[in-house]
């Protein structure tokens, strides 16, 4: 069974790549919703399935989750999931935006959603494209409602194969400066077996040339 070899430090290292990057993503959210947005990545950890309810929430309730592939020289799927109180706050976000100013309709919560699944999904492949050297894309959305794991299964017996680790990646939004809302949605990796490796070696690689 293979597993992902990233310690904390190297885990660290991801999660300041992906934080250089938000920079850009804020300006499109703020574009995106009319407001004012700061995006920042607080968390990055390694989990198993059976940590999922007490870090996402519970595994037997509805959670809106956006699904890509990654395709180039690592393969794998990577969710964005929104519990029913974040998914709101996106909804109202949606609702508040001023109609022609940003790419998203009125009322279209699964619209935002995945236009701000995009944004956040593309800071993660860029940051793995400038920094690591590797060349990583995202197809196409595939969204929907459903219980978490059923949202999950099709990945993890595709992908995973055995590895029972994933990556998280905590997203916070601190949307409008004045009402200071938060708003908080998981990055979920869930690489395939052969691009563990790979994946970790390049990660591993780059932090050792910046501290040379």
């Amino acid at each position: 069974m293979k597993k992902l070899k990233i310690n904390e430090e190297e885990l660290d290292f991801l999660k300041e790549l992906i934080n250089i990057g938000s920079g850009n993503a804020s300006a499109a959210l703020e574009q995106l919703l009319n407001t004012s947005v700061v995006m920042e990545v607080p968390g990055v950890r390694i989990i198993k399935p059976a940590e999922l309810s007490s870090l996402i929430g519970s595994l037997d309730k509805p959670v809106l989750g956006v699904k890509m592939s990654l395709v180039g020289d690592i393969k794998g799927d990577i969710f964005l999931i929104a519990d029913d109180e974040n998914k709101k706050a996106l909804k109202d976000l949606a609702e508040k935006a001023a109609p022609g100013y940003g790419k998203i309709e009125p009322g279209s919560d699964m619209s935002a959603f995945e236009e701000i699944s995009n944004i956040i999904v593309g800071v993660f492949t860029y940051s793995i494209h400038d920094f690591c050297g590797l060349n990583v894309y995202h197809t196409v959305q595939d969204s929907r409602t459903d219980v978490l794991m059923s949202l999950l299964d099709e990945s993890i017996a595709a992908r995973a194969r055995g590895n029972t680790e994933f990556i998280l990646i905590e997203t916070l939004f601190q949307v409008d400066a004045k009402l200071k809302r938060n708003i908080t949605v998981c990055l979920l990796l869930i690489l395939a077996v052969d691009s563990l490796e790979v994946f970790a070696g390049s990660i591993k690689k780059v932090r050792e040339k910046m501290l040379a």
